[in-house]
């Protein structure tokens, strides 16, 4: 932090002549003004529907807090945008950080001997690639050490997948129709499951499945216990992703010029001290591995954005192991989650037209791993090897709106609405299950003790195709019933005030863990009182949010709005996916999930840097093939 004031106290606390902000495009201003009153809405109606309430209970303090909080993020992106241009200019952003660097500078660190040490530190650690790795490994290293495990419900049901499979396959086609399967309990209708037992599905992602079974499984054979294999998986991840953050820290370090110690500093303080990211590099859910591999796969975006041909044409290009870096990246996004198809269709799509030059690269890339994977996975369901996952997965914010219309205005179901849901759902015991945080109860989600919701035992193909009728129908009737189930899916997401429904915590202390590592593995003294201190200051009002994931989302966004003020366009391709991801968690099951937002989370840190960057004037250095663009565009 010293050296941060240091470096800014000693320039101009004023703006020079010609450093006005220049006036935004019309666009980025809509954007700007949108941004803002969602993300208040977000704020105004957390307060409703964290009590249970409804839009209809709107009133004059729900009012305020979105009349306040959208002028709050309309200012603060202005500012932003202000800071932004001001400082690419060498101009100071204002005048207590001039202040507040003298003062340091004079009281704190008067010799300048613990700056200069800070100064030799950042380089060393940041002087290639395999440095900030091994940093990352060393500064996260109280993870795999106090912690070792961390994982939930959804790594018991894929070892119990792939055990299934290996008993069907010593003994025989065993029928699984007849009683209760893994299959019942995400549930699957049945009427997707092979004339043969399968027993494997496409849940969460087969390749996923069986890799996670067969260390479990070979672990168990091997030592008698699953343990050490769920201890060898989360190291393995806790490897991965070290490297992911080291290769796209490098990236962002060395690609374009103007990059400075103090930029790196953030950076690494950012990616060692946020308590989210090195809890999420031993959790063995799907999320937390796409959140790192979309790390991997921004960055080298970042790289295609920022590197040009020396050609005169002005393409981007990528060096052959940033294209294999790309491919890389991308496959392991699409074996950890289903939702990276869309990602990398959308991004490959915009590619090709903002940059057609390189065609190819995209098609082979990013296109053909897509297409590669997809027909893979066609194969093994069509073939019977593996069952489909159920599509009612993509239904969740019509299901919550049905059972929310159920619950509150079940006279908006005329008879009709109910004989097309009739073969699908039980509408009385969905008004019963509803959660408006989670989805889940209504998709009859669970163990075999649960109330059923969805029919997916006798439900059929034929049977879904009056549902988007029947569903439109009951809107017309219920609006508010439909905007409430909604929003109350997403809007913790954006609001910061809204603690996560399930933390990253959640994962290091559950009674799966207890069931394999035992009592006194989780109630080991060490490990649980520094748990329960992170759970103290994640409760804690403001100070904890910076725990939180929607703190990071909410932050993303005013940059990036921030940024497009100042005609930064092109910095979206490589953002794009960040975009996407914050789609997906609209339109998830399940409301603000920590889980879900660890890729946004990382990325901040990248993104804050790159806007918080000198305009460099200087020739480019001569080079046979490429050059490094300036820093703006």
């Amino acid at each position: 932090m010293i050296e941060v004031m240091k470096l800014t106290s000693a320039r101009r606390n004023t703006p020079s002549e010609g450093t006005a902000v220049p006036t935004p495009p019309v666009l980025a201003s809509v954007i700007t003004i949108l941004l803002s009153i969602f993300l208040a809405l977000c704020s105004a109606v957390g307060p409703l529907y964290r009590s249970g309430g409804s839009i209809s209970g709107f009133g004059v303090a729900n009012a305020l807090i979105l009349l306040v909080t959208a002028c709050a993020y309309y200012c603060g992106i202005r500012w932003l945008a202000r800071c932004f241009y001001r400082y690419s200019l060498g101009s100071m952003p204002s005048r207590w950080i001039h202040t507040a660097g003298a003062f340091l500078s004079r009281h704190c660190d008067p010799s300048g001997t613990r700056r200069k040490k800070l100064a030799n530190s950042i380089v060393k650690i940041t002087r290639s690639r395999t440095t900030i790795f091994v940093f990352l490994l060393i500064v996260w290293i109280w993870v795999p050490l106090l912690l070792q495990v961390s994982y939930g419900a959804d790594l018991v049901s894929q070892k119990t997948e792939f055990t299934s499979w290996l008993h069907n396959l010593r003994a025989g086609d065993q029928p699984y129709e007849q009683g209760f399967s893994q299959a019942d309990i995400y549930p699957i209708a049945h009427y997707l499951w092979p004339q043969h037992p399968a027993f494997l599905t496409n849940q969460h992602n087969i390749i996923l499945t069986f890799v996670y079974g067969l260390f479990w499984r070979a672990s168990r054979l091997a030592l008698g216990t699953a343990a050490p294999g769920i201890i060898v998986l989360g190291v393995l991840q806790y490897i991965f992703a070290a490297g992911c953050c080291a290769l796209t820290a490098w990236r962002f370090f060395t690609v374009r010029r103007g990059t400075r110690l103090t930029h790196k500093a953030v950076v690494l303080a950012v990616l060692a001290a946020s308590p989210i990211i090195p809890l999420s590099t031993i959790s063995l859910t799907k999320s937390p591995l796409f959140g790192f591999a979309l790390v991997w796969w921004c960055g080298v975006l970042y790289e295609m954005v920022h590197t040009k041909i020396k050609n005169g044409k002005g393409a981007a290009a990528l060096s052959r192991g940033g294209k294999w870096e790309l491919i890389l990246s991308g496959a392991f996004m699409l074996i950890s989650a289903k939702y990276a198809v869309y990602i990398m269709i959308i991004e490959v799509v915009v590619l090709l037209v903002t940059s057609h030059r390189n065609w190819k690269v995209w098609i082979v890339c990013i296109a053909l791993p897509v297409v590669i994977f997809q027909v893979f996975l066609f194969s093994l369901i069509h073939s019977g090897a593996i069952i489909n996952g159920d599509s009612i997965e993509s239904k969740a914010i019509q299901v919550q709106q049905i059972a929310r219309a159920a619950r509150d205005n079940p006279g908006a179901i005329s008879s009709e609405d109910r004989a097309k849901l009739a073969p699908i759902f039980n509408l009385d015991v969905m008004a019963k299950v509803y959660n408006p945080s989670d989805a889940d109860p209504v998709k009859s989600s669970g163990s075999k003790d649960k109330l059923t919701s969805y029919k997916w035992l006798t439900v059929t193909s034929s049977d879904w195709k009056q549902f988007n009728s029947a569903w439109l129908d009951i809107g017309k009737k219920a609006p508010k019933e439909y905007f409430d189930a909604f929003v109350a899916e997403f809007y913790g997401y954006f609001d910061m005030a809204d603690p996560p429904s399930t933390s990253a915590l959640y994962y290091s202390d559950t009674p799966y863990i207890t069931a394999i590592f035992g009592q006194g593995y989780t109630n080991f003294p060490p490990r649980a009182t520094f748990l329960g201190f992170l759970r103290g200051w994640s409760a804690v009002p403001v100070i904890g949010w910076y725990f939180h994931g929607n703190f990071w989302v909410i932050l993303t966004l005013v940059f990036m709005a921030a940024q497009l003020r100042l005609r930064r366009w092109k910095e979206l391709l490589w953002q794009l996916p960040l975009l996407i991801q914050m789609g997906v968690m609209v339109m998830s099951p399940a409301n603000n999930f920590d889980r879900h937002m660890i890729g946004i989370v990382i990325m901040f840190a990248y993104l804050c840097i790159d806007q918080f960057r000198r305009r460099d004037t200087s020739p480019v250095a001569p080079s046979d093939r490429i050059e490094r663009e300036p820093a703006h565009d």
